[in-house]
């Protein structure tokens, strides 16, 4: 009986009479109620919702999961600094998966077709993404690695032994301690991710607006009205009208026999 009220199955013989055994069995019953409605729900989410594949997030994970790796064509130095001897066969192993030469728009567009990544500086593919690949709900299909390849690097030119350099460090150094890098390089990518909702929203409803007009401009389709069931309607008031008088005939006969 235990065994069976696990399986949704009701008790095969009579419950006992005492009551300290029937309070064990009602608790029992409650328990298989329990753990059997969660076992069947994770059950059917897990056979339902389907699993999204997990995102390659390092060089090796980078190696494993995508066949190909498309870069820009100043990509073609880094392939060169990736095959020296004396380099880690990660980076070997990544250098000869490079193809170089394809440029951000149709390497970002390669890269949601299949087993296709794309390198290239880090916040130029995040921009790019937030502005061009950004859906109406804010969400994308494309992200960004968590480990970086090469850590990049950026400067301002000067003069050299310009007596304004410190002046010039001290600011900077300023800025990115405060966040201020970080904070204006949010507000640009915010910026542009709201450039592309505004974007999709707009070509969605000129889809909608155009599917609307095709609709209404098309002779070919009528709305369906009631002339086109008054066929149907006729012959259900015909088929009364036969059964009434079939009805009243056989009263009458049955009153005159």
């Amino acid at each position: 009986m235990f065994i069976g009220t696990l399986l949704s199955q009701a008790p095969s013989s009579r419950l006992p009479e005492h009551y300290s055994i029937r309070v064990l069995v009602m608790a029992w019953l409650i328990f298989a109620f329990i753990i059997g409605a969660a076992y069947r729900g994770n059950l059917i989410a897990s056979l339902t919702l389907s699993k999204s594949p997990p995102r390659a997030e390092t060089i090796d994970e980078i190696n494993k999961a995508f066949d190909t790796i498309l870069t820009p064509t100043h990509g073609n130095e880094f392939k060169k600094f990736f095959e020296m001897p004396g380099s880690a066969k990660t980076f070997q192993e990544l250098a000869r998966r490079m193809v170089i030469g394809t440029p951000i728009m149709p390497g970002l567009r390669a890269a949601l077709t299949g087993k296709v990544a794309y390198m290239v500086g880090r916040r130029f593919a995040a921009f790019h993404i937030a502005q061009y690949f950004t859906n109406v709900d804010g969400s994308t299909k494309l992200y960004l690695a968590r480990e970086d390849v090469l850590a990049g690097k950026a400067a301002w030119a000067i003069p050299h032994d310009a007596p304004f350099q410190p002046q010039i460090d001290s600011l900077m150094m300023a800025a990115i301690e405060g966040g201020l890098y970080e904070k204006w390089n949010e507000d640009i990518l915010s910026e542009a991710r709201l450039e592309s909702q505004r974007r999709q929203k707009k070509i969605a409803e000129e889809q909608t607006e155009a599917l609307q007009e095709r609709s209404t401009s098309d002779s070919s389709v009528q709305p369906f009205t009631l002339i086109h069931t008054q066929g149907p309607f006729m012959l259900l008031i015909l088929g009364l009208l036969v059964s009434t008088l079939s009805f009243a005939g056989e009263i009458l006969a049955h009153k005159i026999m």
